[in-house]
């Protein structure tokens, strides 16, 4: 995945939130909750986005890119 899109992917993203971004898209967190999700090559993120990810798993919520509002995942 592209490192711009990247966050959009795991997290998803608001209608508006970017150029292209239509409507509402929901992330890998929010697909996969209540299951499982396989993170491979986390050193290979962006240093920017390590906290973010660090953050949704310890807290179990996210927040999509250009959203106000956290989102609990399990």
């Amino acid at each position: 995945v592209p490192k711009d899109l990247i966050e959009s992917t795991l997290f998803g993203h608001e209608r508006g939130a970017f150029t292209g971004a239509t409507e509402r898209h929901k992330g890998s967190f929010e697909q996969a909750d209540g299951g499982t999700i396989f993170l491979d090559e986390i050193g290979e993120l962006d240093i920017s986005l390590q906290p973010k990810l660090l953050r949704g798993l310890e807290s179990r919520e996210i927040k999509r890119v250009g959203g106000d509002r956290t989102i609990p995942v399990n």
